[in-house]
């Protein structure tokens, strides 16, 4: 990314799959037009991890997606993942600050 990312205070996490990981298709994590507009604005950068879905869906659409997902997926948050990304843009961020 261009140098101005690395000054740049954005960073896009938009919301992760759940279900079955070998259903996963690369485009979700990586829609084109979304890291794109991630680029163009200087964003640091895109991360997609694992998402979960509502243990009290409402509505048709939840309960379609609660009921067609097996339990062992409905939930794919990698806790240790975040918090390690989390860390690496803490340090990143203080880095920056005491360079400044």
């Amino acid at each position: 990314m261009a140098s101005s990312a690395r000054t740049s205070r954005l960073i896009a996490r938009p919301s992760g799959p759940a279900g079955d990981p070998v259903e996963d298709r690369p485009e979700w994590a990586e829609p084109t037009s979304v890291v794109e507009k991630v680029e163009k604005l200087g964003g640091r950068g895109h991360v997609v991890f694992g998402g979960r879905l509502p243990a009290e869906p409402r509505g048709p659409i939840e309960k379609a997606m609660v009921q067609n997902t097996p339990t062992e997926y409905r939930d794919r948050r990698d806790w240790d993942e975040i918090r390690a990304w989390a860390v690496s843009i803490a340090v990143e961020l203080k880095t920056a600050a005491a360079a400044a």
